[in-house]
């Protein structure tokens, strides 16, 4: 028998559906930070399994993420392939974005395919292939464009010689390089360590990249970088 949608479920499953995966402990910060994480336990619990809208996978210890199961992902429009195990790269990266986006001073929302080609017709037409971007509005009303990257591990050099790889393929786009030129964009930067944060600022710096680099430092990424090592 199909689960039947109740109070919250919608907007838990379109957080799911936007971010790829979430968890116990997000979800009941989210929508149940007024009660213990048996309400949330026991709306997930409600929603997981082949009658329901998710599945569960192992996370890092004992702990479990939520994906869209096929029945989910056709009621809320997403590709059959959002239903599938993430692998070791994967699933960090997607439990990095979950995390930097709602998990921060200053919550964001990662935007969706759809999202992306309405809000960003020019660069979705250009041809700027859709990853894990936030917009933010600065102070002066501005809108500036973020890409969420999340380090996977190896040495500080290395991954902001990759920032740099991924802004000069942008600077090929007429649409991205004005963004780029009036310094809109910048990246979002996930880490596992102060020490490692601290490594790649001054990559930063040295490398002089040309485009702002904020850094988010989660430890629990390490856990599923089992050859994670810090610079």
């Amino acid at each position: 028998m199909r689960a039947a949608l109740q109070g919250r479920d919608t907007d838990i499953l379109m957080h799911v559906a936007r971010y790829r995966i979430t968890s116990l402990e997000l979800v009941h910060k989210l929508f149940f930070p007024q009660q213990t994480a048996e309400a949330a336990r026991s709306v997930l619990r409600r929603l997981n399994g082949p009658f329901g809208f998710l599945q569960s996978r192992p996370l890092y210890g004992k702990l479990l993420y939520y994906q869209l199961n096929p029945r989910g992902a056709r009621e809320f429009g997403e590709p059959v392939e959002s239903t599938k195990p993430l692998g070791p790269q994967a699933l960090p990266r997607a439990f990095g974005v979950v995390m930097r986006c709602c998990t921060t001073t200053e919550p964001q929302k990662r935007i969706t395919r759809n999202e992306f080609e309405s809000a960003c017709r020019s660069l979705f037409e250009a041809g700027v292939p859709f990853n894990d971007f936030f917009l933010a509005t600065a102070a002066e009303g501005t809108q500036h464009f973020f890409r969420i990257v999340v380090d996977l591990g190896g040495d500080a050099d290395r991954l902001v010689r990759k920032l740099l790889q991924i802004r000069s393929a942008y600077s090929e786009v007429p649409a991205m390089l004005s963004i780029l030129d009036e310094g809109r964009f910048g990246f979002s930067l996930v880490t596992t360590s102060t020490s490692k944060e601290e490594a790649i600022l001054k990559a930063v710096d040295r490398f002089n990249v040309p485009t702002r680099v904020e850094t988010f430092v989660l430890p629990e990424l390490g856990n599923l970088l089992p050859d994670f090592y810090a610079c």
